[in-house]
């Protein structure tokens, strides 16, 4: 996994981990709701997995938010020096550049 996809990756699990944990759920509850191992639940919120975009959408819609506010919040973690600028210009650019 590259540095900006690990950054990503992590960055996202870390706020679903904290919006289900918000809402009292637990990592099987979550998986059993999704069908899928708790295992894999545990590895996205740790960012060791990379999300596949429609299981990503079906936990943002299971906790009830936003994919594009998870997403959002994600690359606001520039203000709170979780990743340098220079990697969210390289996400950008290869995003815009496909």
């Amino acid at each position: 996994m590259s540095k900006k996809s690990k950054w990503l990756s992590s960055s996202v699990g870390e706020l679903l981990a904290a919006r289900r944990k918000g809402l009292g759920l637990t990592q099987a509850e979550v998986a059993k709701s999704l069908r899928i191992q708790r295992t894999s639940v545990s590895n996205i919120e740790s960012g060791k997995q990379v999300l596949l975009l429609d299981v990503f959408y079906d936990i943002c819609q299971m906790l009830k938010i936003s994919p594009v506010e998870i997403l959002d919040n994600a690359v606001l973690g520039i203000s709170e020096g979780k990743t340098p600028y220079e990697e969210i210009e390289t996400i950008v650019a290869s995003v815009t550049d496909k």
